[in-house]
């Protein structure tokens, strides 16, 4: 458990100093502000999440309150993925999302092999 809190930080940890680093953001600016593909990125990782949800559901690896609240974390993403795409996503935004996206994918992971272990 100690490990996987570490990861999680590790991996938060380059979001927050580019949140907090000065980095601002002008919409104009095309180098920081660009349109992307919405089926692409956040939206297929995603799918993948929600998909490794589903079969450890099915499986019996995950609790029903487990992949509940693993699939609200993933709608919330999602969420922000849509919002922050109205007007492009900034560098910012998109490091942000994909942080987000694997501290997620880990969570799923290590909660589908702690219980298969139980």
């Amino acid at each position: 458990m100690r490990s996987l809190v570490l990861a999680l930080i590790t991996l938060a940890a380059p979001v927050s100093a580019q949140l907090h680093g000065g980095i601002t953001s002008r919409p104009n600016e095309p180098e920081l502000r660009r349109p992307i593909a919405l089926d692409a990125g956040v939206d297929g990782d995603i799918h993948d999440i929600r998909q490794r949800i589903k079969d450890g559901r099915k499986s019996g690896q995950l609790s029903r309150h487990d992949a509940k609240a693993l699939r609200r974390n993933a709608a919330l993403i999602g969420e922000m993925n849509d919002r922050f795409a109205r007007d492009g996503l900034s560098a910012v935004e998109q490091a942000e999302l994909q942080t987000r996206v694997e501290v997620l994918r880990a969570q799923v992971d290590y909660r589908r092999l702690s219980d298969s272990e139980k």
